[in-house]
């Protein structure tokens, strides 16, 4: 963890304080955030601004992450230095940067010296290639000979030993068209002008995200606990199942939905011969006494349960192993 700390924060190093101090203060406004800071050495430790929806609803919603991170530091909050953090409240990164001024930054900041982010700016680029190395295998030029329908398959078959290099599109160019978070935008987005300090619950290798503990969803672990312990073995349903929505990506008929994990998931369970039921739920998840069940066939479960989950935005999927 103290390594990706280190990691996160290193193109930061390579930007004079005060110019960074402008930047944090300029993306304040950016849309969608929030800022978390201290004002006076007593405290508190506080929502400081945000850019959020109006609606009352979305803006509790977006807010929670903010409030349990408050939560999390009020024991220590009288110990905080002053300052402000821009957060970002949704569940996926969006500060994108090109290699070029990443490794610029962080060259200078181990130079102990600064780059001027006035004149050494990114001029307007976009696509995800932008972040990876010249020399990577995503920037690696497209085997001519090569069908279409194969450019994307692996070249060799092997064991995960580092997830985390499993993970990067720089090495993998695969995941840029197999992920919802590359999916969604096409050849990429546009790259920032120089490094953004915002905080997130996540990132990706060709982010620059500054990644925030959360304990959001957070399950203890139920070993040895009397209520739970043993409840696994005593489960007597052999049916396989999977709830959960269709996120991840948009859903549209413009869009490459199908080719998102959670679609590809769902489309790799159906190749076998059979039906299988699905229990639709409500709007709020729930199935309620008039639980309305459909048996299909596997081969045409996508484009059903895809309707039924656009309609009632969750799903109960199952069927016989």
């Amino acid at each position: 963890e103290y390594d990706q700390i280190y990691r996160d924060l290193a193109p930061f190093w390579g930007i004079e304080p005060a110019q960074l101090q402008a930047v944090q203060r300029d993306w304040e406004g950016h849309v969608h955030s929030y800022t978390l800071g201290k004002s006076t050495p007593s405290g508190p430790f506080y929502v400081a601004n945000e850019t959020l929806p109006d609606d009352d609803h979305d803006r509790r919603r977006l807010l929670e992450g903010g409030y349990r991170i408050l939560q999390l530091m009020k024991e220590v909050e009288e110990d905080l230095p002053l300052f402000r953090a821009v957060f970002s409240p949704h569940d996926n990164p969006n500060v994108f940067l090109t290699e070029e001024m990443r490794s610029k930054a962080i060259k200078a900041g181990k130079l102990g010296k600064y780059i001027d982010i006035d004149k050494d700016r990114t001029p307007y680029t976009r696509g995800w290639l932008h972040a990876c190395p010249a020399d990577s295998p995503a920037n690696e030029p497209p085997i001519e000979t090569e069908a279409e329908a194969d450019k994307e398959k692996p070249k060799n078959k092997t064991f995960i030993y580092n997830h985390l290099l499993a993970m990067d599109p720089c090495n993998h160019p695969s995941i840029l068209s197999q992920h919802g978070q590359f999916l969604s935008y096409g050849p990429g987005p546009s790259a920032e002008p120089f490094p953004v300090p915002q905080f997130s619950f996540c990132s990706t290798t060709l982010h620059t995200d500054i990644r925030v503990p959360h304990i959001g969803s957070w399950l203890s672990d139920v070993e040895g606990e009397s209520s739970e312990e043993g409840e696994w073995e005593r489960k007597e349903d052999d049916r396989l199942l999977w709830r959960g929505m269709n996120t991840g990506m948009y859903h549209a008929e413009d869009k490459p939905w199908r080719d998102a994990q959670r679609d590809r998931l769902m489309e790799m369970a159906q190749r076998p011969k059979g039906n299988v039921e699905i229990l639709v739920s409500d709007t709020d998840g729930k199935s309620g006494g008039d639980e309305e069940r459909l048996r299909v066939e596997k081969g045409v479960l996508a484009s059903v349960s895809l309707r039924r989950v656009r309609r009632s935005r969750r799903s109960l999927i199952g069927g016989k192993r």
